[in-house]
């Protein structure tokens, strides 16, 4: 199972237009191994292993830091575990 670390909800509330966004994300989270999806609006970290995380717990995420899980959610079809963060 895969795992994904969604931190598009933290990189989109952020000021700024849409393109100003995704110059930022392409300036300093894709050095990092983030994903960016323009269509989708989404950055995230694909991790070819399986975290078993709950709400709450501590997560350190490269050029993000500490962030608590927020969110969790299966989709066995994709066989993906993806978890979302607020700030901690």
């Amino acid at each position: 199972m895969k795992t994904k670390f969604d931190i598009s909800g933290l990189v989109f509330c952020t000021k700024g237009s849409l393109n100003d966004i995704f110059d930022r994300v392409e300036k300093h989270y894709l050095d990092h191994g983030y994903i960016l999806d323009k269509e989708m609006q989404e950055v995230y970290l694909l991790i070819d292993k399986e975290f078993n995380l709950e709400i709450g717990d501590r997560v350190e995420l490269p050029y993000m830091g500490h962030l608590l899980v927020d969110w969790k959610s299966v989709n066995p079809v994709t066989n993906t575990i993806t978890y979302a963060f607020e700030e901690e």
